[in-house]
């Protein structure tokens, strides 16, 4: 059995190191669709992203084109 962790210091490192170890073994598989990237919620980076669906790493990355992104996004 694995020593009890005591603090949410603890827990939060070891999730971050869990995380770490998935976002390197996966293969990146499933994406989702280009989203836009928020800096705070309602507040675009001014930069469209693809995540894995599977580690939830940023994939991709590209500058926003919000007006060509809109029209892709309404003929899906």
């Amino acid at each position: 059995m694995e020593a009890e962790l005591t603090s949410y210091a603890e827990l939060k490192a070891e999730f971050e190191r869990q995380v770490i170890l998935l976002q390197e073994s996966c293969k990146h598989e499933s994406k989702s669709r280009w989203a836009v990237e928020t800096w705070a919620p309602g507040h675009s980076s001014g930069w469209l992203v693809e995540v894995c669906l599977r580690c939830n790493k940023v994939t991709d990355r590209k500058p926003g084109d919000f007006s060509t992104w809109e029209r892709e996004r309404k003929e899906d």
